[in-house]
């Protein structure tokens, strides 16, 4: 299926998603709401920042990218981490962005948001199949004790939450201080 993008690489280069496709990594929408006031707005991603695990080169290429669209990333050591079902994942935080990446066989996809915003909810990298089903991968900052979906609660692992759901799932951050983001996807 046609992959509908900004951009587009050869399948083993990078893929800069903004649409789901069939079967696809695509990059995810963020949260719907906007961070609370008073919150620090530096994101903390405790298990990423003891992490030693390095960036593949599909993953420099596609840091390349992002740091033309946010300058503050340029020059920042990706930081790798794995989830328990093994997904890659990777996080590059700037001084005023935060950037959240996964690689599947199809390609490398992103999504980048504000400091303020990435340290009160999730960002997500989304794939979404024929079945109309969609696996995200979450990172959540440590504010953020589970991801909520279709009444199940998931914690994460490593600052990362991977599940399926379906079209018309509700997604939500719960942070640990007891209130709740809605995720869009």
């Amino acid at each position: 299926m046609p992959l509908r993008s900004r951009v587009r690489f050869a399948r083993t280069a990078v893929v800069v998603a903004v649409a789901s496709a069939g079967g696809t990594l695509a990059a995810g929408a963020l949260a719907t709401a906007d961070a609370p006031s008073g919150l620090n707005a530096t994101p903390s991603y405790s298990a990423v920042e003891r992490s030693t695990q390095g960036p593949t080169d599909r993953v420099e290429e596609m840091v390349a990218v992002m740091a033309r669209r946010f300058p503050d990333v340029a020059g920042v050591e990706p930081q790798g981490v794995q989830a328990d079902d093994g997904t890659q994942a990777w996080v590059v935080a700037g001084e005023r962005t935060t950037c959240f990446g996964a690689e599947n066989d199809e390609g490398t996809g992103y999504t980048c948001a504000p400091n303020a915003v990435a340290a009160s909810t999730a960002l997500s990298v989304m794939e979404r199949g024929d079945d109309g089903a969609t696996r995200a991968a979450f990172l959540v900052p440590d504010a953020v004790r589970a991801v909520a979906v279709d009444g199940r609660q998931l914690a994460p692992s490593h600052n990362v939450v991977v599940v399926e759901f379906g079209k018309t799932a509700k997604v939500q951050a719960l942070r640990r201080d007891g209130t709740a983001v809605t995720l869009g996807h």
